[in-house]
């Protein structure tokens, strides 16, 4: 009994220690539900996915010179 305490303490700092690094990085909200039951869902699952990355000449500085178009409301 004392070893499954151990280790269920174990495993509750780690997961502390995970959270304090998420709530750095993403907001409360997002945070919280990754650390509820909801992150259930979210478990870690293998997939073949693609991935593009696509470089554009001469794009960084035609952003800089383009005048910025305001969202249609």
């Amino acid at each position: 009994m004392e070893r499954t305490l151990e280790t269920r303490v174990t495993e509750q700092v780690a997961k502390i220690g995970q959270m304090s690094k998420l709530t750095r990085f993403l907001s409360p909200k997002i945070s919280d539900f990754m650390s509820g039951d909801a992150a259930e869902s979210l478990k870690a699952r293998r997939t073949e996915i693609t991935v593009v990355f696509v470089d554009l000449r001469g794009f960084t500085g035609l952003t800089e010179t383009a005048e910025r178009r305001r969202p249609r409301t």
